[in-house]
């Protein structure tokens, strides 16, 4: 038995098997997440330039931004971000036309989100409303939020509704 656990190792070891894993941190709070991104954008993903994830779990889209609540990015803008799903689901959350809220670091010129959950929120459709003037990046956050909450919660309750209907 040792013998054979020897060899096995040994393969591994020579055939250079590799594991990939990625770090991603519980939410911090909105202070804290306001605090460490470079950037704060509603972004709007346009097209999927690298759908598949690369080793790093990281996918690249090209984004319109509709508003910048910190950082240097432009409204009206189109940019390519690196984004990492920090829900740890199968499905992708970055699918074509759909609004997010981005915590952003910024390296070298690009964009990524955060590697901590919430660093993406999938927001309403409607996220990309203006937001009122003089209040707190941490209370515009919030108020995305509520809104966002309300709308997936009716779509939710339409979509169970529809399959309770299919399922009579």
């Amino acid at each position: 038995m040792k013998i054979l656990l020897k060899a096995v190792i040994t393969v591994l070891i020579a055939s250079s098997v590799t594991c990939q894993a990625v770090m991603i941190g519980f939410f911090p709070g909105i202070d804290k997440a306001v605090e460490r991104a470079d950037s704060i954008a509603i972004v709007r993903i346009d097209e999927h330039i690298q759908p598949v994830p690369d080793p790093n779990l990281i996918t690249r889209h090209r984004c319109y931004v509709y508003q910048t609540l910190k950082g240097d990015l432009k409204a009206g803008q189109r940019i390519a971000l690196d984004l990492i799903d920090t829900r740890t689901s199968f499905v992708s959350p970055f699918p074509i036309l759909s609004t997010h809220l981005v915590f952003l670091s910024k390296s070298g010129g690009t964009y990524r989100n955060l590697h901590f959950q919430g660093s993406d929120l999938r927001l309403s459709p409607f996220g990309n409303e203006n937001l009122p003037e003089g209040e707190t990046v941490q209370a515009k956050i919030k108020g995305l939020i509520e809104r966002s909450i309300t709308y997936w919660a009716k779509e939710w309750q339409k979509e169970r509704d529809f399959l309770e209907e299919v399922r009579k």
